[in-house]
This record gives C-alpha cells, sequence and structure tokens, in this order.
C-alpha cells in the first residue's frame, strides 16, 4: 500500500513539474481556408485588405444554386427563394468587397453578371411563380457563364445538375 502511495505521489509531482496539460481547444486560423503559401502574400485587394479567395464565394453559389435547381424541380417556391436569396447576398458581399483576383475586378463583373441575374430570378418568382423555371435558372446559369468568360476563366462552365443534392428534401411542406 505505501509503495502505492509513493508510487501516486511521485506520479502528481511529475504531471505538476511538466506544466499545464495541452490545451484540446482549437482556434481558427487568421486565414482559414487560404493555403499555406498564399498566407503570406494574400490576395490582391483594391482596399489595401486581404480577402478570401474568390473560390471560396464561388463554391457557396455552386451549393445554392444546385439547391436552387432542386427546390424548383421539386415545386418548391419558397426553398427556391430563400437559395436565390442566398446567392444574392454572395454577389452582393463580392460586390461590396472590391475584390480584385488577377487583374480582373470581380467586384465589377458581379454588378455586371450576378446580382442582374439573381435579381432577375427574384422578379421572376414574383410574376410568375415556378412557372418557366428551368428557362429562368438557365438565365441564371448563362450569366455565370458569360461572368467566367469576362473574367478569363471559360474552363468554368456550369450546368444545371441532373439529379438532386443528397441529404435534403426539396419537397414542399405540405399544408
Amino acid at each position: 500500500m505505501r509503495n502505492e502511495l509513493l508510487l501516486l505521489a511521485f506520479g502528481a509531482l511529475f504531471m505538476a513539474c511538466e506544466g499545464p496539460a495541452p490545451s484540446t481547444t482549437t482556434t481558427t486560423p487568421r486565414y482559414a481556408g487560404v493555403h499555406e503559401e498564399e498566407e503570406e502574400e494574400g490576395r490582391e485587394h483594391v482596399s489595401g485588405k486581404e480577402d478570401p479567395e474568390v473560390a471560396v464565394y464561388m463554391s457557396r453559389v455552386h451549393v445554392y444554386a444546385q439547391k436552387l435547381w432542386a427546390s424548383g424541380q421539386a415545386g418548391n417556391l419558397e426553398l427556391a427563394k430563400f437559395y436565390q436569396h442566398e446567392i444574392e447576398e454572395v454577389f452582393e458581399d463580392l460586390e461590396a468587397a472590391n475584390v480584385m483576383d488577377d487583374g480582373v475586378d470581380i467586384s465589377a463583373q458581379m454588378g455586371i453578371y450576378g446580382l442582374p441575374a439573381v435579381e432577375a430570378l427574384e422578379e421572376h418568382f414574383e410574376k410568375n411563380g415556378l412557372t418557366g423555371f428551368a428557362e429562368a435558372y438557365d438565365g441564371l446559369l448563362n450569366n455565370c457563364n458569360a461572368c467566367h468568360m469576362a473574367s478569363g476563366y471559360p474552363i468554368v462552365k456550369v450546368i444545371a445538375p441532373s439529379e438532386a443534392p443528397k441529404g435534403q428534401d426539396f419537397s414542399p411542406l405540405a399544408p
């Protein structure tokens, strides 16, 4: 018993001398999502500040656009309006941020291509609901692809999904 107490006391003393246990909390890096090699240099920005990679914004738009399509195909006008609004918010954020990417004024492109297309879709929903949704959605995608061309990224061509994203029910709520 005495040996066990000595061993226990020695272990406690050893632990106390080692210092505090490492923290189990994590902190978000200052430039979360930015590759290490880009951290030092950052992204060119009109205001002189660093901003996230444009692809981060575009991947959000891509997910929202797929969910918008699935909502329209399922006949869920309210959910389609929700995702249209989410896309609009991302475009507004980009327009307001004065983002330059590889010499291209992405913020200006949002005012030329992105916002007019998503606002036209909003107007379509108000006037026609989901009648003619596929054509209205294609109008949004056409503007996206025109923006990609004008921005020097013709290799990025978005199309309407062939199936709904997994893990979400897009059908309208029962009345």
